[in-house]
């Protein structure tokens, strides 16, 4: 299994996307080419999404994704809500944690 552990920020919500009319967090502030763009690595390398997102706290997933245009069997997992005190900290967590060993992974932050 291939994994992208996927941040929200500045990689599929970025300033030029921001739109005032919406919260933060809206699924709706997500730029489409970036979405797109997204998309076609999913496709092309049959990896899945485990959410490494600040948002994991505060938004449901897979739907948060999925209103965004990502395909729900793309999304696979999220990190624990437990927080640690970096990112790498709760990947090597995820990582460590389940009984996937990912063939490969990519952190996209």
């Amino acid at each position: 299994m291939k994994i992208i552990f996927l941040d929200i920020d500045g990689v599929l919500v970025i300033p030029s996307s921001w739109n005032k009319d919406f919260p933060v967090t809206s699924p709706k502030q997500a730029s489409v080419e970036c979405v797109n763009n997204l998309k076609r690595i999913l496709t092309e390398t049959d990896a899945v999404i485990v959410v490494s997102s600040s948002w994991r706290f505060c938004c449901p997933f897979p739907e948060t994704l999925v209103e965004m245009g990502i395909f729900e069997g793309f999304v696979f997992d999220c990190l624990s809500t437990k927080r640690f005190s970096t990112r790498e900290a709760e990947i090597q967590n995820w990582l460590s944690g389940g009984d996937v060993k990912p063939e490969n992974f990519i952190i996209i932050d």
